[in-house]
């Protein structure tokens, strides 16, 4: 991020604003959005951040795909556990993943 700073003349507030699609690779130049004095201007992107920034932006993609499936996975198995199984004073999911202190009968 200090690199893409210096390198395009970015502020704090510019670079933390920043999205994916304000940046255009193939140009070789970046939106900045809503800098100083609530104006948008065009600044380069430096050639030294590119394939940083793309390997971030795949990071990215990957982690929220993580994410998303682990929210689907969730809900999908507390609605689940609810409609199939009743149980009371257990809480989803961290029952499964700590020992607790008194046992629980689970009826199946």
């Amino acid at each position: 991020m200090a690199k893409l700073m210096y390198g395009s003349g970015l502020r704090i507030s510019e670079a933390l604003r920043l999205r994916v699609k304000d940046i255009d690779f193939g140009m070789g130049y970046i939106i900045v959005r809503d800098g100083k004095g609530a104006k948008d201007r065009t600044t380069l992107l430096p050639k030294s951040t590119i394939t940083d920034l793309k390997n971030q932006i795949i990071w990215l993609q990957n982690y929220w795909l993580l994410i998303s499936i682990a929210a689907l996975v969730h809900y999908t198995c507390r609605t689940y556990w609810k409609r199939n199984i009743p149980m009371r004073d257990v809480h989803w999911p961290g029952n499964l993943f700590s020992p607790s202190k008194t046992s629980v009968r689970i009826r199946v």
